[in-house]
């Protein structure tokens, strides 16, 4: 009897195969995302889509396996598509939305026992509902495991979600409340008090903590008159605490400061006050925050109280939506030392004024678009700079492209071919390397002719490249400049010069694209060996000449003004569309909003 239970234990350990037809369909399924990925992904953020892409191509042939399994189910089959092992079909879970789990477990009590087994499928928790029974259970099922957890509070769910906060806060990795608007279209004070005694306990293991009071944009109220924090918030144990966002919340008045913000980087604020918010505020603010490297600041108006510039040693980046008082705002902060400052600001307030300016540093890259102006400089320890303004109005734009002080030093320079100035000539750039000018559509070239649509529609000063009416669809007629200028401009250093034109400007435009614009445009030879002649004369013969998703009306014939283009430069290339040539991220840009984003809804983290 001993002999056949001594080889029990070899016959159980059966070394487990996947199935070929399995394995054969995700071998194809990387082959094809391989090539995908070959032919069409030329930047970092292309290949983050693709994966993406992928990651759903593979949750719906689970989802696919998932739902026959459902209808051919038979507890005593050894299929592995209906009784799966358990580690293979927590991998499998691990690629599905909460929604789908949930679906998962009501199939049959096999694949309801595995998927409550396993702790780790239900650590990413949202409620957006009164009824928040559903969210209790899902944090029971998760035990002990760090849980993302994110809760809507009303008027008629605070106390229970106060309880269950109070029983899981200790293993809360992630922490997301939304007060929401009260019967009297306010959130509740009340609501507000008994969730505030329920963060009065520990969170060990507490990372992320955002806090915001819901509210209606058209609807000032004054939130932070009774929703402050508690002198005793988190029992002052939070150790881990890095990023925190309160919208609508206000430290405490007192001079005690709270413990758990002693360790944190990440700062976003927003005042919902209807006062401005002043010095004296944002003193208070950041005084609970001393190891700073990153903050956010949202208010519709700063008033400044002569209060001393805050010097906060590790900051690295300020990102401003502060409507009115934006320079004031930022001169507290003393953005000149900071690394990355990127404002935001309303066209229907002061968008006409660029809030900062670029003093002791010089500007070596300049990119200048409707949505977006970014300028990368360095300073006079010549440590880089990047200063980035979203919603800046034409004039604002004008005058930065009029400024002497930014082209002194610029040696990369993009913009749109309407914002070519009227007079023929941009202030002089001696060092400029590279010159990228970007065709219009539709929507872009309305926008700059009607001043974002609250300036009269001919503006002067600027060149608009064409008419008011005019569409630039078919071929474009480039330039339209004087062709006698008073010098030509200063610009000995040139070597690239790239006329560019792509389907991704519709996507940045700031009014809807044109409908069925062509992915390329089509200028003439003799236009733009003009302008290189006449503009860029003190530079030629240039290194480059590139066209990247325009065509030359006459590069089927053997005209003057090709081979003058040809004989002007040591490379001419025209090229399909590409990328997106502005520079929409640097590593410093990425890391900031890697931190701050939203971790994806799609997947548990």
């Amino acid at each position: 009897m001993s002999e056949p239970q001594s080889k029990m234990p070899e016959e159980q350990e059966e070394e487990f195969v996947v199935p070929e037809d399995l394995a054969k369909a995700f071998e194809e399924l990387s082959e094809q995302f391989a090539q995908e990925v070959a032919k069409d992904c030329k930047t970092h953020a292309e290949l983050a889509f693709a994966t993406a892409d992928m990651m759903d191509c593979v949750a719906g042939y689970v989802n696919y396996a998932m739902s026959l399994a459902a209808r051919e189910m038979n507890r005593e089959s050894t299929d592995l598509s209906t009784n799966p092992p358990p580690d293979i079909f927590a991998h499998v879970c691990d690629y599905l939305t909460l929604e789908e789990r949930i679906t998962v477990t009501h199939v049959c009590h096999y694949w309801r026992d595995l998927a409550v087994a396993d702790a780790r499928l239900w650590n990413h928790i949202v409620q957006n509902f009164h009824d928040s029974t559903g969210a209790r259970e899902l944090l029971e099922r998760s035990r002990n495991t760090p849980v993302h957890l994110e809760l809507t509070v009303f008027d008629s769910n605070a106390k229970a979600v106060a309880v269950y906060i109070t029983e899981h806060l200790h293993h809360v990795k992630t922490l997301v409340l939304r007060l929401s608007d009260g019967r009297s279209g306010h959130p509740s004070q009340d609501a507000w008090t008994t969730i505030s005694y329920a963060l009065a306990y520990p969170a060990p293991v507490l990372q992320t903590l955002y806090i915001n009071m819901l509210r209606s944009p058209y609807r000032s109220m004054n939130t932070e008159a009774f929703c402050a924090l508690r002198p005793d918030f988190l029992a002052g144990d939070a150790p881990e605490l890095r990023s925190v966002s309160l919208g609508g919340i206000a430290p405490p008045t007192t001079n005690d400061l709270i413990a758990p913000f002693g360790h944190v980087t990440t700062l976003t604020y927003a005042h919902h006050n209807s006062s401005p918010f002043n010095g004296g505020n944002l003193v208070q603010l950041v005084n609970n925050f001393p190891r700073l490297e990153n903050i956010a600041l949202s208010a519709q108006q700063f008033v400044d109280d002569g209060t001393q510039p805050i010097k906060l040693r590790n900051l690295r980046v300020v990102d401003s939506t502060v409507n009115q008082g934006a320079e004031a705002c930022l001169r507290r902060i003393g953005y000149e030392d900071v690394d990355l400052v990127a404002v935001r600001l309303n066209f229907h307030d002061n968008a006409n004024t660029v809030p900062i300016v670029l003093e002791h540093t010089r500007a070596e890259k300049l990119s200048a678009t409707l949505s977006e102006v970014a300028v990368l400089a360095r300073d006079e320890n010549n440590n880089p700079h990047e200063r980035r303004f979203f919603s800046l109005g034409i004039e604002a734009i004008k005058s930065l492209l009029d400024g002497p002080d930014v082209f002194r030093y610029l040696q990369t320079l993009l913009i749109h071919e309407f914002m070519w100035p009227q007079s023929g000539t941009f202030p002089p750039a001696p060092g400029l390397r590279e010159l990228t000018v970007l065709l219009p559509t539709v929507a872009e070239h309305r926008s700059w002719a009607m001043g974002n649509n609250h300036h009269h529609p001919m503006m002067g000063g600027m060149g608009m490249g064409m008419n008011v009416n005019d569409e630039p669809q078919g071929m474009v007629t480039l330039f339209q400049l004087p062709t006698e200028l008073p010098a030509p401009w200063n610009c000995a250093s040139l070597r690239e010069f790239r006329l560019v034109y792509g389907t991704w400007a519709k996507a940045e435009a700031p009014a809807p694209a044109e409908p069925n614009a062509p992915t390329t445009r089509t200028i003439s030879a003799a236009d733009l060996f003009d302008f290189v002649q006449t503009h860029l004369a003190t530079a030629l013969p240039l290194g480059r000449i590139e066209l990247q998703g325009v065509e030359l009306y006459e590069a089927v014939h053997d005209i003057p003004a090709l081979r003058g283009l040809q004989a002007n430069c040591a490379e001419f290339v025209v090229s399909p569309s590409g990328p997106d040539p502005t520079p929409q991220q640097t590593g410093l840009w990425d890391t900031y909003y890697t931190r701050a984003r939203t971790q994806d809804r799609r997947r548990r983290p």
